[in-house]
């Protein structure tokens, strides 16, 4: 029933009196006098049941509803935010580890309710996928699988998409996309989840709720009044949704942990995906801060993973993948290695925190990783743990640690591997790494099997420079001494050779680029195809200013792999393989800062790598699609084969000390 006057749940038992009366005579002695015995009253208190609620808020931008007052912002009066403990958080993972993922919707609600970033959750983009780990639905329902969850979310793809296979363990769902026509979609998700609260026989202990009107008046103008109306309209349905937490905690003896979250933020003139600070920046608000730990309002050491000061400070505080853990802590689940979540609890004592891993390989057969983490001076010792086998123990003094991976020991191939701190308090920590280990290969031979070769070593030959506006080509220095590489610049020109793949149903193709400076949307790099559609005929490697991927289509078919983080402004050896003849594709990276990178996908049902378009390199087949898009490279080492190559091929490639053309 809904509330009204209801039942108190407190246990209270009834005092009684007994009086002895004196006799019937009219004495006034002390010892015939009145006399009153009060029994001891015991009274059980039931301790409150705790629950936890989420409300993420998409595209909530911390500067508009943090204490401090904004110059540059026209910053409404919020006063339900006003009621929660903020901190500054981060989206969009730490720049330059595997853990770095766009500052997308689907990507960072994965992050806030797995706990991990996208090299755990598998989510790249907006594009349904499934997460690849538990959520913290699962999580809590295996625990205690009388524990009962809900999902009220603006933005159906959460549901229907990324939370798909976690539906088993979600027992009320609300998608926006069930809204009454004339009904905005947060008043709808709003009005859902209060009518949830309000009923007594309601029995969700967690809930996670969504809504979307912030985010949509960011794309629509960024920082401005149409975002401030909507801000100002989603503090009034925080405040409905506080009075019914409230009243609940009330009368039902509850006790809920609520926490605010946004996914990402917003560039000035509106829209996300990118990694400015501005982007990246999110925020996490909390109404019971005396539980919280020290990391809440403290952030860590600036994390040194950037040329950029101000990013390296965002990195220092709370991420977003901190909500799982503290929820799972306040509910009595506390976080385990075998977990595996990237972040601490904010509840609880803070032991290990800010765990980071970096590979370095020189040879195929081993890998070296280097772990950095930080402590509070409570920590006595660290475990540490390979996925979740401990292998080793430090003491609180020591914040590093360097482990071997070895090919007898893992066996050939690209493997994940997960690496765990724990101290002797807190909650663990977990940061993951791919390496791809291999026999090694005889270089001279494989060189010798290939098609061709172009070195862009002074001359474009067998290509031909399509001038924009220079004549000829411009050429900067290689990547090894003495060797020269094209730069090509859009508005300059762009290489292109007349070549048919009508009879190709393998072939690989390898080079060295550098992506100089900032890139709109996502150009071409090498590319016989039309990228108006990923569908239509031929095949691209692909750039954003942060990630990579191959395509190719059919006209009716397409297969893509997996974007993969791009190091921009270093030279990175990439090798694309497609092979229609087994059904596989792949595009194997090696840089610097991430190491060897590799994404594999089946192609499918295209049938033919064949265009009506040339070979383009710095513009797409139709020679018009990078345009405008800011694109600068450099590319040496242009080199194909007939067949697919291995992985461990592309690794003596990547490996490879000398230009390919004095090997």
């Amino acid at each position: 029933m809904p509330f009204g006057k209801l039942p108190s749940k407190h246990l209270v038992v009834a005092t009684a009196a007994i009086v002895a009366l004196s006799g019937c005579n009219d004495s006034d002695s002390r010892d015939d006098s009145t006399k009153i015995t009060t029994p001891e009253i015991e009274t059980p208190v039931t301790e409150p049941t705790r629950k936890a609620l989420v409300i993420g808020i998409d595209g909530l931008m911390y500067d508009y509803i943090d204490p401090i007052d904004s110059p540059d912002l026209n910053e409404p009066e919020t006063p339900n935010f006003a009621r929660f403990t903020l901190t500054k958080s981060f989206a969009g993972g730490l720049l330059n580890t595997s853990s770095h993922q766009r500052s997308y919707s689907g990507p960072s609600w994965s992050s806030i309710l797995t706990g991990t970033w996208v090299d755990g959750h598998g989510v790249q983009s907006n594009n349904n996928k499934p997460v690849a780990t538990n959520s913290i639905f699962a999580t809590l329902k295996q625990s205690d699988p009388a524990l009962k969850s809900g999902s009220f979310v603006s933005w159906t793809p959460i549901n229907s998409g990324h939370l798909i296979k976690e539906m088993s363990n979600i027992d009320r769902r609300v998608d926006g996309a069930s809204r009454p026509d004339g009904k905005s979609v947060d008043t709808f998700i709003t009005e859902q989840l209060v009518n949830e609260l309000e009923q007594e026989e309601s029995n969700l202990d967690f809930i996670f709720t969504h809504l979307d009107e912030v985010d949509g008046a960011g794309h629509a103008c960024g920082w401005c009044e149409p975002y401030e109306a909507a801000l100002r309209e989603t503090d009034a349905r925080l405040g409905q949704i506080m009075a019914a937490i409230e009243q609940r905690e009330r009368n039902l003896n509850e006790d809920w942990l609520v926490m605010v979250v946004s996914d990402h933020g917003h560039r000035p003139a509106g829209g996300h995906g990118g990694d400015t600070v501005a982007e990246r920046t999110s925020v996490i608000g909390v109404n019971k801060p005396e539980l919280f730990n020290q990391f809440l309002t403290t952030p860590s050491a600036p994390l040194a993973l950037s040329n950029d000061a101000e990013q390296n400070t965002l990195m220092a505080y709370p991420a977003i993948t901190s909500i799982m853990p503290t929820v799972m802590t306040y509910l009595a689940r506390i976080p385990e290695v075998d977990d595996q979540l990237a972040s601490p609890s904010l509840i609880g004592e803070l032991g290990a925190y800010k765990l980071l891993s970096f590979i370095d390989q020189p040879e195929f057969t081993s890998a070296t990783v280097n772990l950095q983490w930080q402590l509070t001076k409570d920590v006595e010792n660290v475990a540490i743990y390979r996925n979740n086998e401990r292998i080793a123990k430090t003491s609180g003094q020591e914040s590093s640690y360097v482990d071997t991976l070895k090919l007898e020991d893992l066996g050939e191939g690209s493997h994940t591997v997960v690496y765990s701190v724990q101290a002797d308090i807190g909650a663990p920590v977990s940061s993951r790494v791919k390496v791809s280990l291999a026999e090694p290969v005889d270089l001279g031979s494989l060189l010798a099997e290939r098609e061709s070769l172009s070195s862009f070593n002074g001359t474009v030959a067998p290509f031909g420079w399509v001038s924009e506006a220079s004549a000829i080509p411009t050429y900067v220095d290689g990547p090894f001494a003495d060797t020269k590489a094209v730069n090509l610049q859009r508005s300059q020109g762009y290489l292109s050779q007349n070549k048919d793949f009508s009879d190709y149903d393998q072939i690989s193709f390898g080079f060295r680029f550098r992506v100089n400076g900032d890139i709109q949307g996502d150009p071409h790099l090498i590319s016989n195809k039309d990228w108006a559609s990923g569908y239509n005929p031929g095949f691209i490697v692909t750039v954003t200013n942060n990630s990579i991927k191959l395509n190719l289509g059919d006209g009716s078919h397409r297969a893509d792999t997996s974007w993969m983080s791009l190091a921009k402004g270093q030279w990175v050896f990439a090798l694309a393989t497609m092979d229609l003849t087994n059904g596989k594709a792949a595009l194997y990276l090696q840089d610097a800062t991430f190491g060897f990178q590799a994404s594999q996908t089946n192609t499918g049902s295209v049938s033919s790598l064949a265009s009506p378009y040339p070979l383009n390199i710095g513009e797409g087949g139709d020679g018009q699609f990078n345009v405008g898009r800011g694109v600068e490279l450099d590319i040496t080492d242009f080199v194909t084969f007939n067949r697919a190559l291995t992985e461990a091929e592309a690794k003596a490639l990547a490996n490879s000390t000398a230009p390919l053309g004095d090997l």
